[in-house]
């Protein structure tokens, strides 16, 4: 099977967990089965760095700086499906897998429906969020809220890393859409993550937070707290 994989960004190299390490994690791991080709399609990240590998995965970059205006997306989405057109051309694709429901999604419906391959697309942060009070959520933002639409009517299946997500598709979308939704969690690598040698005072007190230092993950109110 042939997997084209859409997404926002991607690992610049192999030991690059500064993004979404699950999403490289899960690559990595589908790359070891011998009937699975991977080519990802990443947008923004890593920008410069248009054609290149990861094990068995190959790379195509298509941001030639690491700010994007309105008009250079435009061009970034023209040059993601003018070289996912060549590599059609070369051995058709069996399926596009969007990572994140929004704009690789909304892309990835367009080459679905050109290209005649089925779609899936994961719902990954924000796509049904919606929370005025931190500016956060495609759901503030029309054009977003628009492109999560149109991934979800293409997808033949919604992929879900919790009943929450499916419960909030539930409630924004009718039962067309919901019957797409299927609950399958990333999981984790526990050769990566696995407990530390190190013990604890557990009359200590001990913070413990995963999220990229971003300011919707609000690190100050964690250490106010």
């Amino acid at each position: 099977m042939r997997i084209a994989v859409i997404t926002t960004g991607f690992a610049a190299h192999e030991k690059d967990y500064g993004g979404a390490a699950a999403i490289l994690n899960l690559i990595k791991q589908l790359s070891n089965y011998n009937d699975i080709e991977l080519v990802v399609f990443s947008f923004y990240y890593p920008a410069g760095k248009p054609d290149y590998n990861i094990g068995n995965v190959k790379i195509f970059s298509f941001a030639l700086k690491p700010e994007a205006g309105k008009l250079e997306k435009i061009r970034i989405w023209k040059r993601c499906e003018t070289k996912f057109g060549d590599e059609f051309q070369k051995n058709r694709f069996d399926l596009i897998h969007s990572m994140w429901s929004g704009e690789s999604g909304f892309i990835a419906a367009g080459l679905s429906r050109k290209f005649n391959v089925p779609m899936v697309t994961n719902v990954n942060g924000g796509e049904l969020a919606g929370l005025p009070a931190i500016k956060f959520g495609y759901r503030l933002k029309f054009f977003q809220r628009y492109f999560v639409n149109k991934s979800f009517l293409q997808a033949k299946k919604i992929i879900c890393g919790s009943d929450f997500i499916i419960s909030k598709i539930k409630q924004y979308y009718n039962s067309d859409i919901a019957a797409k939704a299927i609950k399958l969690p990333f999981g984790i690598d526990i050769a990566l993550f696995k407990p530390a040698p190190k013990k604890y005072d557990i009359n200590s007190t001990m913070l413990i937070n995963i999220a990229n230092a971003v300011p919707v993950k609000s690190h100050f109110t964690l250490f106010k707290a």
